[in-house]
């Protein structure tokens, strides 16, 4: 080969190279992210297929010593998506050293790592990425198809391609949390909304950060406006100062308690609540104060009317008492002046 010859062929690795590197990262999708990898290495190669294989338990399926094919291309030529436990004790053992191999059709180990169909001859190369899974590329050419300088210039944007995965795979993992999360917390709002009582979450900015329907209705706020307030956004400063002293006191000592105040609802009607708190410390040791509201405005004032009944009947039964008195001694004035 000529220097002329040579030196195009060097600039044509390099700008393929170049191409590859920035076809990696063009999206936080896994899927996307392959796929504009896979396909621009397959041209630019003469690759037959290449498939990109992630452990199952990256991925939280069963069967975490498998591992599951995420991306292929073409996926026509894909015949099973997942290893079975004797692929992925070859694969593990092969790569259990090294960073990548290649499995010629000549040798023991081809036909057990064929997951792809019309399979007869070729070449199979297989990167180890990191921790995660690895990269399989086949080619229908036997021999030289991944030669050791083929394997040298890809094996830094494999590293490259490797780190991006491991950023999908992080989003994927967030995106899975927080649809859990946020899941748990629609579960949790349709519960409190089905108790009847006002209920809330506080944390230890005194901050309400879960609210029920009840208390929306008590407060005359839909639960957008009341999350992430407190009680100074609504009630007066003195009350508000006595809401944040007992709720103080359960964060300080952890102990519940339970308080009665006067109230003014939306409508400007008065109300005697009784305020149930507790403490509630998460796995991460977050604090927070549940609180059950209950309004005992009828119990305090059948209570009250009660009191002034009892109040009215014992002083009829004293007025009873002394009049009972006067007339014995009544009675027995005359009943001596008879006597006389």
């Amino acid at each position: 080969m000529s220097n002329q010859h040579l030196e195009l062929k060097i600039v044509q690795d390099i700008s393929t190279l170049f191409e590859l590197s920035l076809s990696i990262g063009s999206s936080i999708d896994i899927k996307k992210n392959c796929e504009q990898f896979l396909k621009t290495l397959i041209s630019r190669k003469n690759l037959s297929f290449a498939g990109v294989y992630i452990q199952n338990d990256i991925l939280g399926k069963p069967d975490p010593q498998l591992l599951s094919l995420v991306y292929a291309h073409p996926a026509s030529r894909v015949a099973r998506w997942a290893t079975d436990r004797s692929q992925s004790s070859v694969l593990h053992a092969l790569l259990s050293e090294n960073e990548n191999c290649v499995i010629n059709s000549v040798d023991p180990e081809f036909k057990s790592i064929i997951n792809e169909k019309k399979v007869v001859s070729g070449s199979y190369a297989i990167y180890r990425l990191v921790n995660i899974g690895y990269l399989k590329l086949f080619s229908e050419r036997s021999g030289f198809a991944f030669s050791a300088k083929f394997n040298n210039q890809l094996r830094a944007v494999i590293n490259k391609f490797t780190v991006s995965l491991e950023g999908c795979l992080a989003y994927r993992r967030a995106l899975k949390a927080s649809e859990e999360r946020k899941q748990a917390e629609d579960f949790l709002e349709k519960i409190i909304d089905t108790v009847s009582d006002p209920v809330y979450v506080k944390n230890r900015q005194h901050q309400w950060i879960l609210v029920n329907k009840a208390l929306c209705r008590m407060l005359g706020k839909p639960r957008d406006e009341l999350i992430g307030k407190d009680n100074y956004d609504f009630f007066p400063k003195t009350q508000t100062d006595l809401f944040k002293k007992n709720d103080d006191d359960v964060f300080n000592s952890g102990q519940g308690k339970i308080y009665t105040e006067n109230f003014t609802d939306a409508e400007d009607i008065i109300h005697t609540i009784s305020i149930s708190i507790a403490l509630y410390s998460n796995d991460q040791g977050d604090d927070f104060v549940v609180g059950v509201i209950r309004d005992i405005t009828e119990i305090t004032q059948h209570r009250n009317n009660l009191e002034q009944l009892v109040q009215q009947r014992t002083a009829e039964l004293h007025q009873s008492l002394f009049d009972t008195e006067q007339s014995r001694d009544k009675i027995d004035g005359i009943l001596k002046s008879v006597a006389d």
